[in-house]
């Protein structure tokens, strides 16, 4: 109960949330609110300890874990602006696709870990041209064992590779303490999981699809269970502002200059923390988002900017 009271506390501040889940006088639908309110809140606690695993797998990476996702409800709120609202099942499924989103890219998010990875297609080919740019034959044997230096590596390019297709998979993954064990979902409550997994696991994937297929997220989906009925949920529309509001996340957040000396980023990482380091949250001018700097970008920093 602390981790979804200290979740609410970090998100309710911001206006789509609140205009699906803030608490209203003579609300006769305040059952159905909270019941979205509380099982997104639970979502979130575990996909905090999720996404916590990002960086452990991809430490050179910027910030992924549940700062960044708190932050696309914020940076969401901006983009769609006073005029566009989230009833509370959009809202339920644009969190839990928020939450979803990035989270592929842990091992972690795969049940049986390296395993998984290892049975994919980009695992073999990815583990193959390292060998070749190492000046190894990619054998069979070399492909099944390879020295560690070019796992590590390969674990780091295919949980990138994947990690959009995989989000599809999120919602009705299930994981396991022991064979024939007690199972886990990411979504505890079993109809709404049922219902919403596949959009939630489609539209959490769409972030990295190309806009012409964002149609694919399908069409608009009636409510849910004891819901009122004008609680449908509009899937492009969520889509779209998932994949805006995490390509616009770009600022100081994501880049801690204390978390930079301790993993000392290298090569293009560590460009993208130059770049990100620097820049302020961004602010609405108009019907555009303005970024700025703190710092200024110094010629040696041009390849950064």
């Amino acid at each position: 109960m602390q981790a979804n009271a200290n979740g609410e506390q970090a998100l309710e501040r911001y206006g789509l949330w609140q205009t699906a889940f803030a608490p209203r006088e003579g609300d006769d639908q305040s059952t159905a609110r909270d019941f979205f309110r509380v099982q997104l809140l639970l979502l979130r606690s575990k996909a905090a300890l999720l996404a916590a695993q990002v960086a452990r797998d991809m430490p050179h990476f910027s910030a992924h874990d549940i700062s960044h996702l708190d932050a696309l409800w914020e940076v969401a709120t901006l983009i769609a602006g006073p005029r566009q609202s989230l009833n509370p099942a959009e809202a339920y499924v644009f969190g839990a696709a928020v939450l979803l989103h990035d989270a592929g890219m842990s091992l972690a998010a795969y049940p049986n870990g390296l395993t998984d990875l290892c049975k994919t297609t980009e695992w073999r080919d990815t583990v193959a041209m390292l060998l070749k740019d190492m000046r190894l034959e990619p054998t069979e044997e070399a492909i099944a064992s390879p020295p560690d230096e070019i796992k590590k590596n390969a674990v780091g390019e295919v949980l990138r590779a994947l990690h959009a297709r995989h989000a599809g998979d999120l919602p009705l993954a299930k994981w396991s303490l022991r064979e024939g064990g007690e199972s886990e979902f990411l979504i505890d409550d079993s109809d709404l999981r049922a219902f919403y997994g596949p959009l939630i696991g489609r539209i959490a994937k769409s972030h990295n699809d190309p806009i012409s297929r964002i149609a694919a997220v399908g069409r608009p989906l009636g409510a849910f269970g004891n819901a009122p009925s004008e609680w449908s949920v509009d899937p492009i529309k969520i889509a779209c502002l998932l994949r805006t509001a995490d390509a616009a996340h770009i600022d100081g957040r994501r880049a801690p200059r204390f978390l930079r000396t301790l993993l000392l980023p290298e090569k293009v990482a560590a460009l993208h923390w130059t770049f990100l380091e620097k820049l302020a949250k961004p602010r609405l001018e108009g019907d555009a988002l303005v970024y700025s700097s703190g710092p200024d970008f110094t010629l040696a920093e041009a390849d950064a900017w």
